[in-house]
């Protein structure tokens, strides 16, 4: 049956912590008369975890619940943000309208409207969230993630249940629908459980692809990514090549077929893969290969798929023995169309690098 909904009684009053409410109602009084970057600072102080937990709204600072909603109607979506936390924490039925005027309007950043979701479910549990956090899920609204693990607060609706387990099929959300199906002690079938499903980034490439949890990722020469799969003895990973503007997919993966004097089993039709399968990629053309190779006596298949995009050229290549040539194609076929060819971003990517060194030393005592 379907949760009752709402309407959320006000919470029983407790006494007010009179410090508490003094640094609530400063660090509002510092955002609400500034602007620009001191805005931005006096605003970071609910987010410091130094001072996040002492400027947490309660329910007992329910006089302040005028200034709270009024960051909702802000142009700035920080401020906005910053409202929802707020007003969650008091946590009265009269906001529930104003939230549901955040989480509605589309010209919010996506990030920030489920925000509004999770804290309008997590606080008033109503039901007319789910169709909506249903919705965002499957047209890809922000992160799935988060909208999710809105659903963790509706496990009597058997509606919610049955969402769950068909979200656990799916490779990209099986993680955070096990995690709210078993936070809430809702039974499945592990046999329907899909082999999660990542995205590997590399910065200074400007190019993602996704990996199954069980082909985690290794060093393999030629190689700036590669993914292994120990039981099958398979692997798949990408390099780039640099090509002519003028040359398409076909002419890399013919110059490739000659260096490595390998000859193309593919037939012809299926030399150039369908378009509604490479398009998201960011490639103007495409050509793939597979082949008959011979690796320490062992009879492999190897796979190739050039994405060609300018005078970038993406090499997607891996190999398997050819008993195990069913099982590799299968996520070889599924892995390749993940290919997002960007902008690279080599000053992103050093940065990334220097920050995580520097936390790498502060952990380990060096200087």
């Amino acid at each position: 049956m379907l949760v009752a909904a709402t309407a959320c009684k006000s919470p029983a009053r407790v006494e007010r912590d009179p410090a508490h409410h003094a640094a609530l109602v400063q660090a509002l009084t510092d955002v609400e008369n500034s602007s620009g970057q001191a805005r931005a600072d006096a605003r970071w102080k609910f987010n410091d975890l130094k001072t996040s937990l002492e400027l947490r709204a309660r329910p007992e600072d329910e006089d302040l619940l005028p200034r709270f909603e009024a960051l909702l109607t802000s142009r700035d979506d920080d401020d906005v943000w910053l409202g929802v936390t707020l007003v969650a924490g008091v946590h009265r039925d009269s906001s529930l309208p104003k939230l549901w005027t955040v989480i509605n309007d589309a010209t919010r950043l996506a990030a920030l409207r489920l925000h509004a979701v999770g804290s309008a479910a997590s606080t008033y549990r109503d039901p007319k969230l789910i169709p909506v956090i249903r919705g965002f899920i499957e047209q890809g609204v922000g992160s799935s993630t988060d909208a999710i693990r809105a659903l963790q607060y509706y496990p009597a609706d058997p509606g919610v249940a049955d969402y769950l387990r068909e979200l656990v099929k799916n490779p990209k959300r099986v993680t955070v629908a096990l995690e709210v199906l078993q936070r809430n002690r809702i039974s499945y079938d592990p046999q329907r459980v899909a082999v999660a499903q990542h995205s590997h980034s590399f910065w200074a490439a400007g190019i993602d692809i996704d990996f199954p949890e069980d082909w985690p990722s290794e060093e393999r020469e030629g190689y700036w990514v590669s993914f292994r799969n120990a039981p099958l003895d398979a692997f798949y990973g990408y390099w780039e090549v640099k090509a002519k503007p003028t040359a398409d997919a076909a002419r890399v993966l013919a110059d490739l077929e000659r260096r490595d004097e390998l000859h193309n089993e593919l037939s012809p039709e299926l030399r150039k893969p369908a378009a509604p399968t490479w398009t998201r990629t960011g490639a103007k053309s495409v050509a793939a290969g597979s082949y008959s190779v011979e690796r320490k006596g062992t009879q492999r298949i190897r796979r190739v798929v050039v994405l060609k995009v300018e005078a970038r050229a993406v090499v997607v290549s891996g190999e398997a023995p050819r008993g195990k040539a069913k099982e590799f194609e299968d996520v070889f076929e599924r892995m390749w169309p993940t290919v997002r060819i960007g902008t690279p971003n080599p000053e992103a990517a050093e940065a990334f690098t220097k920050a995580i060194q520097e936390g790498q030393k502060l952990r380990l005592g060096g200087p």
